[in-house]
């Protein structure tokens, strides 16, 4: 099946929304129903749902064009704020694998010399991984740290 242009989509979305302002101004907006508009624009009961999932989304679509602002339907902005959720990265991900170990390390109770003697490393590269995942997460005490590897899911609570 051929895709179908942006154009096409664009036009549709003003078909709507123009019989929708023709119906609102001829019966107001409270006796309007989803029904009126759909007989208004000419459509199908679906090809009109696919573009507004409701009566509100079109009068929100109506008065955010008359302001010069642009519209996005639910559906659209869902789609962009999914893709900007996944973009953005978490903060677990900006520690490196040794810095999150020794954040977990740190949030299970371990002192810096246990941790040390466990990861075979000296007490000073412990303090110096510690206070870089401290750096980048902007924390600034131990009980910080831990309250952000709990909610982090780096240590059962």
């Amino acid at each position: 099946m051929p895709r179908v242009s942006e154009d096409h989509l664009t036009a549709r979305r003003e078909q709507i929304l123009a019989a929708a302002r023709r119906c609102f101004l001829r019966k107001g907006v409270h006796n309007t129903s989803m029904q009126d508009l759909i007989g208004e624009a000419g459509m199908s009961v679906g090809a009109v749902y696919r573009y507004f999932r409701s009566k509100d989304e079109i009068i929100n679509a109506i008065k955010t064009l008359a302001r010069h602002r642009p519209f996005f339907s639910s559906q659209v902005s869902e789609a962009l704020l999914d893709k900007f959720n996944s973009a953005v990265p978490s903060q677990a991900n900006r520690l490196t694998t040794r810095e999150r170990e020794i954040v977990q390390l740190i949030a299970e109770g371990n002192s810096n010399k246990k941790i040390a003697m466990l990861l075979d490393i000296s007490v000073k590269t412990v303090e110096t991984h510690r206070s870089a995942a401290m750096r980048k997460l902007t924390i600034r005490s131990t009980a910080e740290l831990v309250r952000y590897a709990v909610r982090n899911k780096l240590i059962q609570a």
